[in-house]
């Protein structure tokens, strides 16, 4: 089944460093990192009524299994990436392993069916 780490990165104390300081150093070290089949960034933005989030930055990295995922963690670039974070992460970090479970393939501007489990009938929305 695949697996999905999620990375939950606090408000950092200077959200313009920690925006620097990931796109411009991390970024280009952690890409290193082998075997990944999927990675995504959700840069959170103030709610509608103009709270800030609590977390600035969830990242989601994508494996086929959980032993792959931590195969990939424990290699030389996986172990110089999580070793970098301490040097950014003022707001603190959460880490998060799942299996991933796909309800509706996301697709911008239309959603993709996806069998249902319990009928093989296909569920579908528009986005």
């Amino acid at each position: 089944m695949p697996h999905r780490l999620t990375i939950l990165y606090g408000q950092p104390e200077d959200p313009a460093e920690f925006d620097r300081y990931y796109q411009d150093v991390h970024l280009p070290l952690a890409r290193r990192m082998p075997s990944l089949t999927g990675w995504t960034l959700n840069w959170t933005t103030d709610s509608p009524d103009g709270t800030t989030p609590e977390y600035r930055l969830i990242v989601d990295l994508y494996a086929p299994s959980k032993e792959a995922m931590l195969a990939i963690l424990d290699s030389p670039e996986g172990r110089a990436a999580a070793e970098d974070v301490g040097r950014f992460a003022t707001g603190g970090v959460t880490f998060l392993h799942g299996a991933e479970q796909t309800l509706m393939t996301v697709q911008h501007g239309s959603a993709t069916p996806v069998p249902s489990p319990e009928d093989g009938s296909e569920q579908s929305t528009e986005g």
